[in-house]
């Protein structure tokens, strides 16, 4: 393997070519971000919602939420190791909406 296939491998961009969808939704987070700024379309509310989408689809964020099953264990886990192991956003959704704390 080459060292270009390995810088490659390395970046946001082979993510980008596994998934080319998130380039749709960059787009269209940056049109939320240009309505909201530039346009001033209810900036309060398109600004948190274009930003929200464009982090939540960063390559490599691994921002999406884990089922619980018996083969990754986290039904046995402790917050702190949900936290650990699967991120932030696993722990915020095991930890407020799994409990109830926060309505679905």
């Amino acid at each position: 393997m080459g060292i270009l296939e390995k810088l490659f491998e390395m970046t946001a961009f082979s993510n980008i070519a596994v998934n080319p969808a998130v380039l749709l939704m960059f787009v269209l987070a940056f049109v939320l971000l240009y309505l909201g700024i530039k346009k001033g379309y209810e900036p309060l509310l398109l600004v948190p919602i274009g930003f929200g989408v464009l982090l939540a689809n960063f390559p490599g964020g691994e921002m999406g939420v884990i089922q619980a099953t018996e083969e990754n264990g986290i039904m046995h886990m402790s917050l702190l190791e949900i936290a650990h192991d699967y991120g932030i956003m696993n722990y915020l959704y095991y930890s407020l909406i799994k409990t109830g704390l926060l309505p679905r």
